[in-house]
């Protein structure tokens, strides 16, 4: 039981039926956008990406953008960078799905409108599922597999490949003696040895659709999936803007991340406990045997990827493109 946008700036956030989700998925527009950034993705990263720069859709974009008040510089950017906003853009305008909430309160988004059922925490009703990002990875398959081993912890509901292709997004049942979403997604985090997303906390995010291909597994009962406990138990505080953990043993800091060559459910007490652990060990990523993070730390000494921006995505492509 969960809810969907089919516009996610301005459409009402509804219930969302089988009979939704299946014609979304399948839809011929939706797959189009999604295998458009995927290309224009990819071929920014290798650079050939000459045709795009005549594609109609591309060039009706840049015409708008550089008149656009709002974004003065758009024609400052280059080319690449322009196609990057414009692949970011085919995502953007997917429509989409609100697992953390089965439904919303009607309000008005400003003083005389008609009251409709806006995304909003204020007026949220939990569903007991909650959303888990995996970014910037290319084995989201590999990852899922995880999860159908026998014993893990969560009910997965659905599990699907992101639009990027470098990400896996899983549906799980939140279990209420953890704690809220945050609590969960931390501890997943560590079952799986990946690093939390700490911007996927808010019970109202918005979940871009994927089409039918990408999807890797799904329990039809998350159309009727409800656990009240979870509800009752942490409604209110959703409602009020309070997303934390609960459990303040719970951070994003450094949840997840292996810093060993364990098992993913190794934990940092597990290894502090067998010794394995080094209290300043960082896991050395090695590109064609070069350190990667020193590669990383000379082609953005000038401007750190985030620090000033959240295109991270952008950031990859382009040190991709450079390797």
């Amino acid at each position: 039981m969960f809810c969907y946008q089919e516009n996610t700036k301005i459409s009402p956030a509804l219930p969302c039926s089988a009979e939704v989700f299946w014609k979304t998925v399948n839809d011929p527009e939706v797959k189009k956008k999604i295998n458009r950034r995927r290309e224009i993705e990819r071929d920014v990263a290798t650079g050939n990406y000459e045709k795009w720069l005549k594609y109609i859709g591309f060039v009706t974009y840049c015409r708008n953008r550089e008149k656009d008040k709002r974004t003065p510089d758009f024609s400052q950017l280059s080319n690449e960078e322009k196609l990057l906003q414009y692949a970011k853009r085919q995502k953007d305008m997917l429509p989409g799905f609100i697992f953390g909430a089965r439904e919303f309160d009607e309000t008005a988004a400003k003083q005389g409108d008609k009251p409709t059922k806006r995304r909003v925490l204020e007026g949220i009703h939990l569903s007991g599922l909650f959303m888990f990002d995996v970014d910037h990875v290319g084995n989201a398959a590999e990852i899922y597999m995880k999860t159908t081993q026998a014993g893990f912890p969560w009910r997965v509901m659905l599990a699907h490949e992101t639009s990027s292709k470098l990400g896996l997004r899983l549906v799980c049942v939140a279990r209420t003696e953890i704690g809220n979403i945050a609590d969960n997604q931390i501890e997943l985090a560590r079952s799986l040895g990946v690093k939390a997303d700490s911007s996927c906390i808010d019970a109202s995010r918005t979940s871009f659709v994927p089409m039918k291909e990408d999807i890797f597994f799904i329990d039809d009962e998350i159309f009727t999936f409800y656990n009240p406990e979870f509800d009752n138990r942490y409604c209110e505080a959703y409602r009020n803007k309070d997303t934390g953990p609960v459990d303040p043993k719970h951070s994003f800091d450094d949840e997840g991340v292996q810093l060993t060559p364990s098992s993913p459910s190794e934990t940092k007490e597990d290894a502090k406990q067998t010794g394995a652990y080094d209290e300043g060990a960082k896991e050395k990523m090695l590109w064609h045997g070069y350190d990667l993070q020193t590669i990383i730390d000379q082609r953005f000494a000038k401007k750190l990827p985030c620090k000033e921006d959240s295109n991270r995505h952008r950031s990859s492509l382009m040190l991709a493109s450079d390797l």
